[in-house]
Order: structure tokens, then C-alpha cells, then sequence
């Protein structure tokens, strides 16, 4: 474990909620434990401060075909938050809700924008001249 800590106590640390100002009562340890919790993206952390649920855009007959894999395999995602995106969804039939949980992936989420964007600028420019 991380400082000593076994994966006993990691685990209930992990599960105990950190209440507002409650983190100046753990101790040292404790509290390097919750910040690390807090900043490890993988899947499996459901701790990670920096887990948010976007949206990607399908076309309409691929979002069920596309949600059934993802339920399949999307280890780490807080039940919850999968839920609250989906009733939030502004339009079930284009958009699948994706989560991201980390700036290497909110990242390459920008870039595959640009990529995307760039292209359609090409296609309009062709489609003009």
C-alpha cells in the first residue's frame, strides 16, 4: 500500500465520503491517500475528482447498438453518474454519453474535434470551388 496503508484500509478510506472540511481532520497519511484517490484516473477508481460524463454524437440507428457495448464494458463507472447522463442526455437518439476521467483523454477528445472540424472545413471548401 501507498505509505504503509494496507489495501483494507485503502479500500474503507475509499469509501468513506470526505464531508466538507472534514479532510483537516485526517491525518497526514490519510490525507495524501484521499489526494492520491482523487487524482488516480483509472478505470477503476470511482474516486477520481476528474471524472465527468460528455457526449459523443452516432447517427441514430447505431446509439442502441453502441450503449449496449458500452454497459458491457465500462469498468469503473459509477452507476449513478451513467444514470444521471442518461435522463440528462439532450437527445437519446444521436448521443451516447461517454466518461472521461482524465486531461489525457478530455485532450485527445479536442483533437479528434479539431481533426473533425478541419475536415468538414475541407469538404466545404471543395464543395465551393
Amino acid at each position: 500500500g501507498v505509505l504503509g496503508a494496507g489495501p483494507q484500509q485503502m479500500q474503507m478510506q475509499q469509501q468513506m465520503p470526505l464531508q466538507s472540511g472534514s479532510f483537516n481532520q485526517l491525518n497526514p497519511e490519510q490525507q495524501y491517500n484521499f489526494i492520491q484517490a482523487a487524482y488516480n484516473s483509472s478505470p477503476q477508481n470511482q474516486l477520481c475528482s476528474f471524472r465527468k460524463m460528455l457526449y459523443n454524437v452516432w447517427q441514430p440507428g447505431d446509439v442502441q447498438r453502441f450503449l449496449d457495448i458500452l454497459r458491457a464494458g465500462m469498468p469503473g463507472v459509477n452507476p449513478s453518474a451513467w444514470n444521471q447522463a442518461m435522463l440528462m442526455n439532450p437527445d437519446p437518439n444521436r448521443f451516447v454519453p461517454m466518461p472521461v476521467s482524465s486531461f489525457q483523454e478530455l485532450h485527445a477528445r479536442v483533437q479528434a474535434q479539431k481533426t473533425s472540424a478541419d475536415q468538414y472545413k475541407k469538404k466545404v471548401e471543395s464543395l465551393r470551388s
